[in-house]
């Protein structure tokens, strides 16, 4: 049986640092890309999040055209139920009345629908 000497066992001891660093090394390689992919995810989901500000923000400008508008229809209901005889200064506020809650609706429906 062979004797084993220190520099024998020097060299064991030195095979097994190089094995474990060449282990780190893979460990970090692998750490590197999941860091990379985590980036990528990241990344994705400031740009979701941008969008869903932005589509927040349309939405909320949408509430509020949709109120006036109903404001603006109520408003007209109103002055059509209203007894009396009507001149064709008040059918003509009416109908531009009219015509504006229209147009506000045309360009909700595009808005929204892209009609």
């Amino acid at each position: 049986m062979a004797k084993t000497t220190i520099d024998d066992l020097a060299i064991m001891v030195q095979k097994g640092f190089l094995e474990i660093n060449d282990r780190f090394n893979d460990f970090d390689e692998r750490f590197n890309q999941v860091d990379a992919r985590f980036d990528r995810i990241e990344a994705r989901l400031d740009r979701v999040e941008k969008r869903l500000d932005h589509i927040e923000a349309r939405l909320d400008l949408i509430e509020t055209d949709v109120a006036i508008i109903k404001k603006d229809v109520a408003s007209i209901k109103t002055r059509l139920d209203a007894t009396g005889q009507r001149d064709s200064e008040d059918i003509e506020v009416l109908s531009r009345d009219m015509q504006k809650a229209e147009l506000r609706l045309d360009k909700l429906e595009k808005q929204c629908y892209g009609k």
